[in-house]
């Protein structure tokens, strides 16, 4: 997530930020991105971290929501024409300043290759999963609020192999609810060890599998462009 985040600050952000230089140094600032990646790796983050980055304002839409499932399929039929009315509407998009639309999608290979053309998008960056050292500072975010002595965190980043960010968070929150009902109901240990997040980490479903990841690898391949 650390080469993802430098990614889009260098290519996305920073010209976005200094026009200025951009426009002297011939740099066209980007317009329009696809992030891809699987579910739960933090493509609305990125998102919402890149307009927060610029002092701009994010709006987010969800095709797939814009009608309930039907019979009829109009649900469907909505999201289709929205596709279509995407791809007349992104070179228009293009030409506005300040204003930068990014798509995210989790599974690249499902879009229509005329979304991916050139002219459409300047770059379709992978967002993966966190790799050991992303883990862990996520988990120590999450820990930080949570009583506890010296922890092996090599063992708990290993363990939650395959965690997306919101895993993890999830299985912080499962292991401070296991050291709160131990506390008020056997008055135990308020201090969290080592077992009580490998045991959180246990009752946590993975979002992740490695078919996923190999997916995503692959696609790495065939789609990305950075």
């Amino acid at each position: 997530m650390v080469r993802e985040k430098e990614l889009i600050e260098r290519r996305v952000i920073l010209p976005l930020a200094e026009p200025g230089l951009a426009g002297r140094l011939g740099l066209v600032p980007p317009r329009a991105i696809v992030l891809f990646g699987p579910p739960g790796t933090g493509k609305t983050t990125f998102a919402k971290g890149a307009a927060s980055r610029l002092g701009w304002p994010f709006v987010e839409l969800f095709p797939s929501r814009l009608a309930g499932e039907s019979a009829a399929g109009l649900a469907a039929a909505l999201r289709e024409a929205f596709a279509h009315e995407m791809l007349k509407l992104i070179p228009p998009f293009r030409e506005q300043d300040e204003r930068l639309l990014i798509c995210a999608t989790n599974s690249v290979r499902a879009l229509d290759s005329a979304f991916l053309r050139h002219g459409r998008f300047d770059y379709v960056i992978p967002v993966g999963p966190p790799d050991p050292a992303a883990r862990a500072a996520i988990w120590d975010r999450y820990l930080a609020a949570v009583p506890h002595g010296d922890l092996d965190m090599t063992a708990i980043v290993e363990e939650s192999r395959l965690f997306t960010p919101a895993d993890i968070e999830f299985a912080a929150r499962r292991t401070a609810q296991l050291a709160f009902e131990r506390v008020l109901f056997e008055r135990g240990e308020e201090k969290v060890t080592t077992a009580d997040v490998l045991c959180g980490i246990a009752e946590t479903r993975r979002t992740l599998t490695p078919e996923l990841v190999a997916e995503f690898e692959q696609d790495i391949q065939a789609y990305a462009r950075l």
